[in-house]
Parts: C-alpha cells; structure tokens; sequence
C-alpha cells in the first residue's frame, strides 16, 4: 500500500496471518525448490524459478517438465519458466503446455517458442539448448509439427490474453508462419472491439508490407479473409493508408488493386477512409489513371475526398455546406480544415465569414484554415474581430497572426497605436514577438509589452511554499474548483471525461504529489513532458506555426497549437522544425485566485474520481 501523502510503502497482513520466515531459499536443495514452485506466496515461487534457472541442475529437467503438464496452474506455469531458463524447451513440453489447461501456460508457451525463434543468436550465451527453432537459409522457424499446434490453438483458443500473445509472438516469425497465425487470429469475431489485438494483428502485417509485399497482398485476394468482421472494421483501412502514404507507383497501383477487389459498399467505405487518411493536409494529385477512375466510379468518396481530387463541383459543395447553418457543425469544422488543406484562394472569403460564426469550435477550425493562405487582408479582418471573438476563440486568431510576417506586423502595430491593449496579449504570444527575427516587430514588442522577466528561480521556490501555507490553511470544496479549472486547464488539458486534448491528460498524472503539481504549475519550463515539447514549425513559403508535434508521417507534419486545432503541413514545404525548450502552459496561470479560490482550485484538480452536481 503507498501512502499518497508521503510515498511510503507499507506492507499488510492480516491480524490472525503468521509472518513468513522461511527466506532463506539459497540454503535450500534442488528438490526443495521444486516443491517450493507450488507455494502459495508468489515471492517464493517467483525466486525459486531463479534459483532453478541460475543452478542448472541436470537433476530437476525431468521433474519440472512432468510438473509443466501435470502441476496445478501456477506450478505448471513455474515449472515452465524455471524450465525454460535453465534448459530450453524440447518440442514435447512445448507441445504439452500449448494444450494446458491454464490460459497463462498457454500463453508462455507461445512466448517461449517465438522467443526462443527471434533470439537464435542469444542461445549459446545463455546456455540453452537449441531444441526448439530450425536454421534454414539463415532464417529461423518454428519447426513444422510445433507450429501447426500454435495453429491449431490460435484457432480454438478463447483466452484473449493468450491470443494477444500470440499476435506479438508472430513479428517475431518469418513471413510463411507469421501469416497464416495473424490469420487465424483474424477470425476471432469477438475480438473486433478489442482494444488491443486488432492493432497486434495489424503491426504484423505492416511488418511485412515492404520485405513482404506480394505474400501480404495475397491474403487480400482471399475474399473469405476480406470479409472478416476484424478484417474490415480494423486491417482494410490501415493496409490502404499505409500504401497510400509510401505513395509509389507500385504501392498505388495496390490500391487500385485493393478497390477493384472490393465487393460492398462496407468494404469501400474502409478503404476510401485509410486513403482519405493518407492524404490529409495535402492536395491529391498525380494519381496513376485507373486508381482515379476507381476512387469516383466507386461513388462512395467523401466530400472531402472529392474536394482533394480537385473536383469543382465538389469544392462548390464544400463551400455551401461551410456556409450552411443548417448543417452539422461536424460536417462544417471538417470542410473548413479540408478547404484550408487544399489551398484553394476561392476559399479564402468563406473562411473569413465563418471565422465570426456563432460556434467557437468552427471559428477556431476556420481561422487555422486560413493561415494556409498569404493574403494580408486576412490579418486586418481578424484583427478588426478581435474583440467579437471569446476567450475560447482567441488562442486562434494569436496562432493565425503569428504565422505570417505580414499579419505579425500588423498585431504589433495594432498594439504600439493602442488597437489592441496590451494587457491582452498572453504572455506566450508576447515571448514570441519579443523574439521575432524583425527587429522592428521585436523592437515594439519590447517597447510595449516590457522586456520580458528572466527566470526567476528563488521567485519560484517562494510562489510554491506561498501555495503550500495557503492550501495547509483550510480546505477547498472541488464543486466550487470545477469553474476555475475549466477557465484555466479545461481548455488544453482533460481531467476524466472532461477537457481538450491540446495538452498532456492530466487523469493519471502524480496529482496526489503536491510537491510535483506545484512545481508544474508554477514553473511550467520546469519540466516539459514527452510528446509536449514546444517547437516551431517554418515553411519554405514564410509561414510559421508553433505548437507540439501531434504526428508525423513520411507526407505530412501535424502540429497542434494553443487553440488545440491540429494544423497539417505537407513535409515537402517544411523548411525546419526547431524546440523551443519551454512549455505551451502559460507560467501565471493561477493569477486573479484568492486564497479559497485557490484550496477550492486544487481539490477539484486532486479529486480520485469524476464529480458532478
């Protein structure tokens, strides 16, 4: 049990338990130990399969490959590890715990043999015998009868932890077994809203979808494999936005392949969305003629799709829909990002209408579109916005006038004339100007909006043991926290089901540590979580984008800025992507909150579970 006030670590036992004292395992004989793999404390059986490996005693082979079949559960699974580590498997134990009884056995033994194909190299090293993998032309595999029993079970097997195993072990095999078992495991219909084995299965066809192409693509000439539950729901959409991305004649023309195989409209719902994935944050263009000829005789590409093939009408559509009240604001927020993404200048006054709609949601998606374009006018209308939009909005517009040096100009001149009051600029936004490449953007900004403070570490250590007293006065009531949490966290950060995505979830973060929350609030640059580093994003075209790293692939650069919208930039206009070294989270973030404010602030965000009124 850790004590969260202090990271204690306590140990309990019942009032009537005796205290174990029988520690000293080292002293014991071979056969002792042997016994000991059937103790009911998991420490002792845990160090008697150390023990076991570490001696190697011929003398306990034959015992502990009987117990492998005929222990009870945990022993049998003991006996296997200890097995393993001081002998190897022979194919006769490993058959017999491939058809055990116990679902952990099983599934060790799936391990065990896979391991012992992947790592044929480590064997001599650790003395194991090479009982189980066979070396043929330099490739090592399971020998033919073992794995037709890892077939047969994978076939009948209804532990989904065992079948887990079995997806992970098949990276591990060459090509020829490694496929038939993902294929097997395929066919498990109740795994299709497994959260796990769909992506298991999928990693080892993606393994082999270079060095392998032609025995991947073969499965998919199988209509009885196309039309598997997990097949089309999770492998269909994948298998085409990973050919769609590598984006090469050949890796197109199985697309192709893969449309013409289709045989519903399900099945090219799945793919047409892995190639509208693939294709995101860029125009498609350069489509060999049979893949355009089946991505419209298919009648089923999306709006978006459409608009990205260059399609007139359906960028007129687009643009209606964008415009239409009526529509779901889904719908709207996507074909603003689409339209922003394809960089089409029709667009540009659509985007500038919507950017002042009701929606907050649309209105940022709107203006992350538009800094796509170049036009100063889009920087003069949004600045003449400005105090139309809300608080949720503005982290926006700041990210659209900072990405252009014309419309940076024009934010700083805003504010030198008084257009602008200083005081509204978030302290992010006015480092960054302070440390814009023009000196004269960076000269006003010093000038108007101060030079900036220097860290200030001893500052630090005093704001946090002010926190520490005034949280030690009294308690905090969290219904009472929830609003200033929303206001000043809720926007980047999600605590249980509530909050946006822009920064790290806070839900199973150390929040019980108020040594640790307190430094990561007040001194934010402190520590920068991995995945959240600050960088910034120029492209050859002038534009400039800051925010974290929210994907990447071989095509497209995704960026996430401090309106939480995902910006997406085709690889072949950056010019360079740089850290920043400090974080998005502004540093005064608990300005304004009076000390019950305060208490009320962090027992809402230190609660262990969801709360509602």
């Amino acid at each position: 049990q850790i004590d969260p006030g202090t990271g204690r670590i306590f140990r309990l036992r019942g009032k009537q338990e005796p205290l174990e004292r029988d520690l000293d395992l080292r002293a014991k004989s071979t056969g002792r130990l042997v016994d000991l793999l059937n103790h009911p404390n998991r420490w002792h059986r845990h160090t008697a399969v150390r023990l076991l490996g570490e001696r190697k005693d011929p003398g306990s082979a034959d015992r502990l490959r009987q117990l492998v079949g005929s222990g009870s559960d945990l022993q049998s699974l003991s006996a296997l590890w200890a097995l393993y580590q001081a002998f190897g498997l022979d194919q006769a134990t490993a058959l017999t715990a491939l058809r055990h009884r116990y679902p952990m056995v099983r599934y060790w033994a799936v391990r065990l043999i896979c391991d012992d194909v992947g790592f044929a190299n480590r064997r001599s090293t650790l003395g194991l015998a090479d009982s189980l993998g066979e070396l043929k032309g330099g490739t090592t595999r399971v020998p033919d009868r073992l794995f037709r029993a890892i077939l047969e079970s994978a076939a009948g097997e209804r532990d989904a932890e065992a079948r887990s195993q079995m997806a992970a072990s098949a990276r591990r095999l060459p090509v020829d077994q490694a496929l038939p078992l993902v294929t097997a495991l395929l066919r498990h219909d109740e795994d299709v809203d497994d959260p796990y084995l769909p992506l298991l299965s999928w990693w080892v066809l993606e393994t082999n979808l270079d060095p392998e192409r032609d025995a991947v693509m073969e499965l998919f000439e199988d209509k009885e494999f196309r039309l598997q539950p997990m097949v089309r729901r999770h492998i269909l959409e994948r298998v085409m936005r990973a050919l769609a991305l590598k984006g090469k004649s050949g890796d197109l023309e199985d697309c192709t392949r893969l449309l013409e195989l289709a045989v519903d409209g399900e099945e090219e719902d799945s793919l047409l969305k892995g190639f509208e994935l693939a294709y995101a944050g860029r125009r498609i263009s350069s489509l060999p003629d049979r893949l355009v000829r089946g991505l419209v005789e298919s009648g089923r590409s999306s709006l978006e799709l459409r608009v990205r093939l260059g399609d007139a009408d359906a960028s007129r559509a687009a643009v209606e829909l964008l415009l239409s009240p009526e529509a779901s604001l889904e719908e709207r927020i996507a074909v603003a990002r689409t339209l922003g993404e394809v960089r089409s200048e029709d667009s540009v006054e659509p985007l500038t209408r919507v950017s002042n709609a009701p929606e907050p949601p649309l209105q940022r998606a709107a203006l992350a579109a538009l800094s796509s374009f170049s036009d100063p006018g889009i920087g003069q209308q949004a600045l003449a916005r400005f105090s139309d939009y809300s608080d949720q909005v503005r982290p926006a517009f700041f990210d659209l006038m900072l990405s252009r040096p014309v419309w940076t100009r024009q934010l700083i001149q805003a504010v030198s004339t008084g257009g602008l009051a200083p005081e509204l600029v978030p302290d992010d936004v006015a480092e960054r100007l302070r440390g814009d490449q023009d000196r004269e953007i960076a000269g006003l900004a010093r000038e108007h909006l101060g030079g900036g403070e220097d860290p200030d570490r001893e500052g630090v250590q005093r704001r946090i043991a002010r926190l520490k007293s005034i949280l030690a006065d009294g308690s905090g009531n969290p219904y009472a926290g929830e609003a200033a949490y929303t206001r000043r966290c809720g926007s980047c950060h999600k605590l249980f089901h509530k909050g946006g995505g822009s920064g790290p979830d806070l839900t199973a973060y150390q929040r019980g540590d108020l040594g640790t929350l307190l430094i990561s609030i007040v001194d934010p640059d402190a520590e920068i979580r991995e995945g959240f580093e600050y960088v910034t994003l120029v492209t050859g075209e002038g534009r400039t984008l800051s925010g974290f790293l929210a994907d990447q692939d071989p095509q497209v650069v995704v960026l996430r800025g401090m309106a939480g919208e995902d910006i997406r930039v085709e690889r072949r206009l950056v010019e360079s992507i740089e850290p920043m070294g400090r974080s998005l989270m502004p540093a005064r973030l608990l300005e304004g909150l009076n000390d019950q404010e305060l208490r009320d602030f962090f027992a809402y965000l230190r609660i262990s579970q969801p709360i509602s009124r």
